[in-house]
């Protein structure tokens, strides 16, 4: 990050670590009535619908990779964490 200015330094980690945290409240910790509560929802039926956006998600970086091959990292990114998230949900 030779270079790059203190500010632009500080505010991408900042966003990073926002990033980090929401990842964790979607993914690893949105089953617990603490966390889906914040998120405006009022029950663990209402949690399932969560579930379902992520499968979409899924599927789209599914269509994105199948689209062209090229494609393998942004759809990775864009497919992981909610793939995690599903994961974390039969899991645990």
């Amino acid at each position: 990050m030779a270079g790059m200015p203190i500010v632009a330094v500080l505010a991408a980690g900042a966003a990073a670590l926002i990033h980090l945290w929401f990842f964790a409240l979607e993914s690893v910790l949105f089953s617990r009535p603490t966390v889906f509560r914040r998120f405006g929802l009022r029950s663990a039926e209402d949690a399932a619908i969560v579930r379902f956006a992520c499968a979409w998600m899924v599927g789209a970086g599914i269509v994105l990779y199948a689209t062209d091959r090229r494609f393998l990292t942004a759809a990775a990114i864009q497919a992981g964490p909610p793939l995690l998230a599903l994961v974390s949900a039969f899991v645990f």
